[in-house]
């Protein structure tokens, strides 16, 4: 499956291979009720949820007759915050995370995607979830899809 679907999923399924990553989607919700909230990001004792998206794509004409498209797929951590515990909790993760995605001999990956990386990393950061404070993270991954 190529594109940015493709993409997402093969991010989805590397994510999935985290110790302790918790629920993984392959897509962005935004749940309306505290029960359907509860049900997409907790645990059963925490907030703890993954959420991964293409945000955008670019094309490069790379010969004539091929072009090469880079898609910018965006994970979103979270994780409900406990003072003085959590935090170092959730910074491994993210760094779990980086070495899942960053180490250069991994990059290639099934021959439709160039794990272009570096992974991308913006936080964590505090936030509020639903009515929960959480640690929030957005991590920006580049995935070359070539030859098209």
């Amino acid at each position: 499956m190529l594109g940015g679907v493709g993409a997402v999923a093969a991010v989805v399924t590397r994510l999935e291979t985290v110790e302790g990553i918790g629920a993984v989607y392959n897509m962005l919700g935004n749940p309306t009720t505290e029960a359907a909230f509860k049900t997409r990001f907790s645990d059963g004792t925490r907030i703890h949820a993954w959420e991964v998206t293409r945000e955008g794509s670019t094309s490069v004409d790379e010969t004539a007759q091929a072009l090469s498209r880079t898609h910018q797929v965006v994970i979103n951590g979270y994780m409900s915050f406990q003072d003085g515990v959590t935090e170092p909790i959730f910074q491994a993760l993210v760094d779990a995370i980086c070495l899942v995605f960053d180490p250069f001999a991994t990059r290639r990956f099934g021959g439709e995607f160039d794990w272009s990386g570096p992974l991308q990393i913006d936080g964590p950061k505090f936030a509020m979830k639903g009515n929960y404070l959480i640690h929030y993270v957005r991590m920006v991954f580049p995935m070359r899809e070539y030859p098209l």
